[in-house]
């Protein structure tokens, strides 16, 4: 039977003999050597030894890129299109005006087959236009104008640029704008002049711009009537531009020869070249103040002997009306023998304050 004092020997020599084992283990561990690389199997000879944990060899490192990554590492292997659209905030009737894309190749390999469309609302001429830019290397800038008219109907909205290429790409850009659009007022004043037969009036044309933005191309005509006849003024006037809140202002004049036709038309329109965006159509009048002659007549005394006898003698005629009488014809009875006279040709007359004699001469008081 072994001694206690061997006992406890036998123990420490077990004991240092595992401390040196594990720290054997971890060394090679530490090392990447698993301890079935460094060391071949042997049978356990001790116990001791087969009861110990055995170690885990170690995995090697692992690394895998996300989705994110690889997509950003794709993309920047390729075009990279920075874009921006620039153009006017307020367009005017009949305005021509651009819209610019300005284009910049960001990436690392061109952007091919480039094709631009800009498009417009309805009243614009064009409403679309395309154009084809090839293609665009790393680095480089292009800018794309697009040019578009304003017309009578154009309405607000926005200017829309779409970009593609044969990478894929499909670039949308918006530009927003407001459309101010033109309007006149026209005016003839005064409306109705009082005036007799002979009398000159005046009227005063006045076109008003009274839209929000300016009416361009303006033109007025003004028309007399058949029983006015020009004196003075402007008839036929236009306009380059009237802007928004001005107005534009003429005389004419005319003189009343006719107790009919007394109408004053005057018309007005604008518009962009050949086409008319609004017409516009007053008119102005006569109140015709009608006047009447009153002739009184003025008999001499008539004593001519019978068969032998003879004389002349005068009819006196006063016109104390208020208007002129014209062609006026006496007629005298002398039974069995008559004698007519007309007084005045067709272009004279007697006028107020005025006399003439059966011979037709006028005389003035």
């Amino acid at each position: 039977m072994m001694q206690p004092r061997h006992y406890r020997l036998y123990w420490l020599l077990i004991s240092a003999l595992t401390s040196t084992v594990l720290l054997f283990v971890v060394f090679l561990n530490l090392g990447g050597i698993s301890p079935a690389q460094s060391m071949p199997a042997e049978p356990v000879r001790n116990q001791a030894f087969a009861s110990l944990p055995q170690p885990i060899a170690a995995e090697p490192l692992r690394t895998q890129a996300s989705s994110r990554d690889t997509n950003a590492a794709l993309g920047a292997a390729g075009p990279n299109l920075q874009r921006s659209l620039a153009g006017p905030a307020s367009i005017e009737n009949c305005d021509v005006v651009t819209f610019t894309l300005y284009i910049t190749n960001a990436g690392t390999t061109a952007a091919t087959s480039v094709r631009v469309t800009d498009t417009m609302p309805s009243g614009f001429d064009p409403t679309s236009r395309s154009v084809s830019l090839g293609s665009i290397n790393p680095g480089q800038s292009v800018s794309v104008p697009f040019t578009f008219t304003a017309g009578c109907d154009a309405v607000s909205g926005q200017n829309v640029a779409t970009l593609t290429d044969d990478q894929g790409d499909n670039y949308v850009d918006r530009q927003d704008f407001a459309v101010v659009p033109g309007a006149i007022t026209l005016r003839k004043e005064p409306a109705v002049i009082p005036a007799k037969l002979g009398e000159v009036v005046t009227w005063t044309v006045y076109v008003d711009s009274t839209g929000y933005g300016r009416a361009s191309n303006v033109r007025v005509t003004d028309t007399l009537g058949s029983g006015l006849a020009y004196v003075s003024g402007i008839t036929t006037t236009s306009y380059v531009t009237i802007p928004a809140g001005e107005t534009r202002a003429f005389t004419i004049s005319a003189r009343v020869i006719a107790c009919s036709g007394l109408d004053n038309n005057v018309q007005a329109t604008w518009g962009c070249g050949a086409t008319t965006c609004q017409t516009q159509t007053v008119k102005a009048s006569i109140a015709f103040q009608s006047t009447e002659p009153l002739l009184d007549l003025s008999l001499p005394t008539i004593n001519i002997d019978y068969c032998t006898g003879s004389g002349s003698y005068s009819v006196t005629v006063t016109n104390t009306g208020s208007g002129a009488a014209y062609t006026p014809t006496i007629s005298v009875d002398f039974s069995p023998r008559n004698r007519s006279d007309g007084i005045g040709s067709t272009d004279q007359h007697w006028r107020p304050g005025c006399w003439a004699t059966a011979t037709g001469a006028d005389h003035h008081e």
